[in-house]
C-alpha cells in the first residue's frame, strides 16, 4: 500500500469510531441525498454556454466586420481626404520622385500665380 492509501485507511477508520446520534446521521443522509439528486439534473438550456459560443462568435465578428465596413465607406480625414484614396496613393506603382519635391511644384505653382495677378 502507498502512504496515500494508509492515510486514507486511517482516516475511515477514525471516522468509523465516532459515534453519531440519530438526529446528526438523519442531516447527513438527507444532505447526501440532496447533493447526489442536484447532481442528477442538468442545467437549464439557456445555462450550456457550449452551444452559444458558435453564434455569439459569428455575431461578433459579423459586427466587427459591419463597423470597419461602415467606417471605411463614411470616415473622412480631418483634410477631407478619403483614407482609400491615400492608400492608392502609397501602393501606386508610379515614381514617387514627384512627391519627394511637391514643396518645390507648390511654391513654383504660387510663382506662376503670382505673375499672373501681376500681369
Amino acid at each position: 500500500m502507498s502512504k496515500k492509501d494508509a492515510f486514507i485507511n486511517n482516516i475511515k477508520q477514525q471516522l468509523d469510531s465516532i459515534e453519531v446520534d440519530d438526529t446528526i446521521s438523519r442531516q447527513l443522509n438527507r444532505g447526501r441525498h440532496k447533493a447526489i439528486h442536484s447532481s442528477k439534473t442538468s442545467p437549464p438550456f439557456w445555462a450550456n454556454f457550449w452551444g452559444w459560443k458558435p453564434a455569439v462568435a459569428y455575431a461578433s465578428v459579423g459586427l466587427l466586420s459591419l463597423t470597419i465596413w461602415m467606417n471605411s465607406v463614411t470616415d473622412e480625414d480631418k483634410n477631407g481626404f478619403n483614407a482609400i484614396d491615400d492608400l492608392e496613393l502609397l501602393s501606386a506603382q508610379d515614381s514617387l520622385e514627384l512627391y519627394e519635391n511637391l514643396d518645390f511644384y507648390l511654391w513654383l505653382e504660387e510663382q506662376d500665380m503670382d505673375d499672373i495677378d501681376q500681369a
